[in-house]
């Protein structure tokens, strides 16, 4: 299980900047699941480490679903959601164990796991349940197994990774190994998903920046690959729709 304490803190004072960056990423989070999800009927939606409740925000925004619930590890989280005023919709929020999602079976159309098995030590037993409590479940990962993350780490020492509380290393095929082989669920559908430009430009500054620019036009540049081929050498995102067989 994560460290709640650990979260917590990520949730603690957070300033304008940071707090916009989520912003930004919720919106983004949330319009990969409108698209993965398509014309299947979604009323009712948990989201499972909801952390400050962005991507429900956005939900809301776009008038996707009816009812919203959402869970988190972090008292800090569940104290800043409860405090939105951009959810009208939202009917319930609480603390869990990060095991166990305190619903019955099937209480749910959707489950979102958006940026949270990364986190998991073993991610097997959340995904259960989340396919437990909903018809259907949207996962989002980034795609860490690659050539620039591995030199990042290893050559520059980068610590980002901790500093994020990532523990998975996935790439496209031990993506999909974990969800059907090793879950047991069916991929309804799959697809790769790119980090728009201003997300990595956000929270760059002077150099960073022009450096950052540089690098984007490489990944620009590189995304006429193939998917597969381009997360074994860059990092961005996955999300699968997935349910029980």
């Amino acid at each position: 299980m994560a460290n709640p304490k650990f979260y917590d803190s990520q949730y603690t004072q957070i300033d304008e900047r940071r707090w916009q960056w989520r912003e930004l990423g919720g919106s983004v989070k949330a319009k990969n699941i409108a698209t993965i999800v398509g014309d299947l009927p979604v009323q009712s939606i948990v989201d499972i480490g909801c952390g400050t409740g962005a991507v429900l925000a956005s939900l809301a925004r776009m008038s996707f679903g009816q009812y919203y619930y959402a869970l988190d590890i972090a008292d800090q989280a569940i104290h800043i959601i409860k405090n939105r005023s951009d959810i009208p919709s939202l009917v319930e929020a609480k603390v869990f164990d990060g095991f166990h999602i305190p619903y019955e079976n099937r209480r749910f159309d959707l489950a979102i796991l958006s940026h949270v098995v990364e986190h998991l030590i073993d991610p097997v037993p959340l995904l259960q349940e989340a396919t437990r409590v909903a018809r259907y479940v949207a996962v989002e990962v980034p795609l860490e197994d690659n050539l620039y993350t591995r030199l990042k780490v290893h050559l520059l020492r980068s610590h980002y990774r901790e500093e994020l509380g990532h523990i998975q290393w996935f790439n496209q095929s031990s993506f999909r190994h974990l969800l059907e082989h090793i879950c047991g669920l069916e991929i309804m559908n799959m697809s790769m998903v790119y980090v728009p430009d201003e997300l990595y430009f956000y929270r760059k500054q002077g150099i960073a920046r022009r450096s950052t620019l540089l690098l984007l036009g490489i990944r620009k540049a590189l995304r006429a690959l193939s998917s597969n081929l381009y997360a074994r050498l860059l990092t961005d995102h996955c999300i699968a729709l997935v349910h029980a067989l």
